[in-house]
């Protein structure tokens, strides 16, 4: 098993919207390989509404199970977003050479982050 580092102060990494993306033109997964959330830190001000954080993907092959590719939620309010796995839940890639890697975090105003921090355990 490999591990994939990804943070916000990374050469390479940028904010639209509500999509965080890193532009890796050089990077190569295994075929028909697999990926999980192993880490995640986000450092934000808090979200004013209600709604949970959700955190989606554009790696995740979309099936009728996750059509949106969400691979965490979470309930919390604060704008201090600390995960680490005890077990890993593993993904199917969706392609084995992306150009891009984004990520979607809805309930969250991106306008606000500070920092945030991705690993993810490739199998």
């Amino acid at each position: 098993m490999r591990f994939l580092l990804l943070h916000s102060k990374m050469p390479g990494f940028n904010v639209d919207g509500d999509t965080l993306s890193w532009e890796m033109p050089n990077l190569q997964f295994n075929a028909n390989g697999q990926f999980a959330l192993s880490s995640l830190v986000i450092i934000a001000n808090p979200p004013v509404g209600t709604e949970p954080v959700l955190v989606s993907t554009s790696m995740v092959e979309r099936d009728e199970y996750n059509p949106d590719g969400i691979i965490y939620v979470s309930p919390t309010k604060s704008g201090r977003i600390a995960y680490n796995v005890k077990s890993f839940e593993f993904w199917n890639l969706d392609s084995s050479r992306p150009r891009n890697l984004m990520f979607t975090l809805r309930g969250l105003d991106l306008k606000t982050l500070s920092f945030i921090s991705v690993i993810l355990a490739l199998a």
